[in-house]
């Protein structure tokens, strides 16, 4: 497992290994300028705890999938063990995999719980099979959220064509809506990605814009929930491209005052049919969450875009 974690006090007890943010360090001197130097230390150790907190994104899960061996099951002790932040639970329904195909670093350094993750190092994905409807991986939510955001790395690998399949659900929102990223296949320049959801008494809506994605090609993507404006908002970024924004942000209309709730869905979500002949696989990477500023886009800068 390579989980970018320190805290603090951690730092001052622990040797620092790789792809640990760096907090402190050791300092020689004199036996006479010894106290100096160990002030020093100690200010300079704060100062660069402080910068590196920071220029670190807050979210309030974030899920590093560095559990399991290749190609092994995932299981809720699986995900369990490789996920950050308090109060929520990872789940399965259907089947998944452990993979070592697509991994790709965190954009940016985040922060859960005042402890500081790189997101480097990383060589674990999770695998599903697109042909299975109600195939997917939950995160439970601890409360009610007016808005909520959340970004991971997505790679659709859907050829087929006039599919529309759920890849990303916020489930259970109050007032008979929802949140969804959907990768579609309604024409023949596909895939692409769109927002989906419903306004008041369920009528269905769908982004009047989508992006075109390439097939097999891992994007940073979010999916963003704003009940106080009654809106459900997609972007997608490029990291071949220094996480340049693909295509315009897509907006579907939702109802105003909703509330998310209960879970966040990823995998095939939706009863929208089994298809056989879709042989292929899709990735997801380095999921985060924030419920607590719902900040859009969500998108941890290392600095360098």
């Amino acid at each position: 497992m390579n989980r970018s974690s320190l805290t603090l006090a951690e730092s001052m007890r622990k040797p620092r290994k790789r792809g640990q943010v760096l907090l402190g360090g050791r300092f020689a001197g004199s036996q006479t300028n010894k106290p100096i130097a160990i002030s020093c230390g100690v200010l300079v150790l704060g100062l660069a705890f402080a910068s590196n907190l920071f220029a670190a994104v807050p979210v309030d899960i974030f899920q590093d999938m560095q559990s399991g061996n290749d190609g092994v099951l995932l299981t809720p002790a699986i995900m369990n063990a490789s996920s950050h932040g308090g109060g929520s639970t990872w789940g399965i329904n259907g089947q998944m995999w452990v993979s070592t195909r697509n991994a790709r670093e965190l954009p940016g350094s985040v922060t859960v719980d005042a402890v500081i993750y790189t997101g480097k190092g990383g060589t674990r994905t999770w695998r599903f099979n697109d042909n299975n409807q109600l195939n997917y991986v939950k995160c439970t939510l601890p409360g009610r959220y007016a808005k909520i955001t959340v970004a991971c790395y997505y790679a659709t690998g859907v050829t087929i064509p006039w599919v529309q399949f759920d890849s990303i659900n916020f489930l259970e929102v109050t007032h008979g809506t929802w949140g969804v990223l959907q990768v579609e296949t309604e024409d023949k320049g596909g895939p692409y990605l769109r927002c989906h959801s419903a306004s008041a008494g369920s009528k269905t809506t769908y982004s009047p814009t989508h992006v075109k994605v390439t097939v097999g090609k891992p994007y940073w993507v979010n999916l963003h929930f704003d009940g106080d404006a009654g809106t459900v908002s997609g972007a997608v970024f490029d990291p071949a491209d220094g996480f340049a924004q693909v295509g315009t942000t897509m907006v579907a209309q939702s109802t105003v005052e909703a509330r998310v709730y209960g879970s966040i869905r990823f995998g095939r979500t939706a009863a929208h049919g089994n298809h056989p002949d879709a042989t292929t696989q899709s990735y997801f990477d380095n999921i985060i969450i924030d419920f607590t500023n719902g900040a859009f886009p969500l998108l941890p800068s290392s600095g360098n875009h």
